[in-house]
């Protein structure tokens, strides 16, 4: 009897079936959730078993939970930091804010400032490209509101680059409609990043940001007077002038190019 036990835990451990139940999501942690229950103890339990049943798209919602509930000392510090890195995705989470607006008051080394930085931006740049490819309105405007975001930005010296600031600046300004906000925001944006660039300290992805300033551009282009077409011309003549077309450039040389053409069209009443 003993040996057939033995072999059936060494068929289930090679099947990857587990032994036990234990951190496994169960009913009563599904009904204590949902009726907010705001115990560390039972939050981090509840982590943990959804981790073990690999439940990751329900994470963001109960991480964020657990370290809002815990005192800013303890939010994120250690095991808890490390939440924080691999399982928030949303940037409207109130940890992910809270981190930004804290900023001071959270002793973070060398190493956990770079990941905590490059959290943002990388969160940042896949929520605005992933807006894309989801269902939004008939003018594809950008959905996700990033007002308490930027309000935190605003106030915090939290070493987030400029470039990414200035990006969801634009995004923000897009949402709302404010063209001549956005036109401010890309003149900075070019600034900051042209400095970011001779430093080596660049964050930005070519790819998933290209994509989201291209848009940004576009919509721009699309809806700017002869005024505000001539003043991007201006900005993005001048950036060319002064760093070529390679990169991130190329990109705003060809919309120079567009914005050349429309200034011309304007110019003739053509538009």
């Amino acid at each position: 009897m003993k040996i057939t036990v033995w072999c059936v835990l060494l068929c289930m451990l090679a099947t990857g079936q587990r032994v036990n139940a234990q951190g496994k999501v169960t009913e009563q942690q599904k009904s204590e959730y949902a009726k907010g229950n705001q115990d560390p103890k039972f939050l981090k339990g509840y982590i943990d078993a959804l981790k073990a049943d690999g439940r990751t798209d329900e994470l963001n919602d109960a991480v964020d939970r657990y370290l809002m509930v815990l005192p800013l000392n303890e939010r994120y510090s250690g095991e808890n930091l490390h939440y924080f890195i691999e399982d928030i995705n949303s940037l409207n989470a109130k940890s992910f804010t809270g981190i930004i607006e804290h900023w001071k008051d959270i002793p973070l080394a060398a190493n956990q400032v770079e990941e905590v930085v490059k959290k943002i931006n990388d969160v940042c740049k896949t929520t605005f490209f992933q807006t894309f490819f989801q269902e939004g309105d008939a003018k594809g405007m950008p959905t996700v509101d990033c007002s308490s975001l930027l309000a935190a930005l605003k106030g915090s010296k939290i070493p987030v680059p400029e470039t990414r600031r200035r990006l969801i600046e634009m995004w923000q300004n897009w949402r709302e409609k404010k063209v001549d906000s956005m036109i401010r925001a890309f003149e900075q944006f070019v600034i900051a990043y042209a400095n970011e660039d001779k430093e080596g300290a660049l964050q930005l992805d070519l790819m998933l940001d290209g994509v989201v300033l291209g848009n940004i551009l576009n919509y721009i282009l699309e809806e700017c007077n002869f005024e505000q077409c001539s003043k991007m011309f201006e900005v993005m003549e001048h950036a060319i002038e002064k760093n070529g077309r390679t990169g991130l450039w190329d990109l705003i040389g060809m919309s120079r190019d567009n914005f050349e053409g429309k200034k011309m069209m304007l110019e003739l009443g053509e538009e």
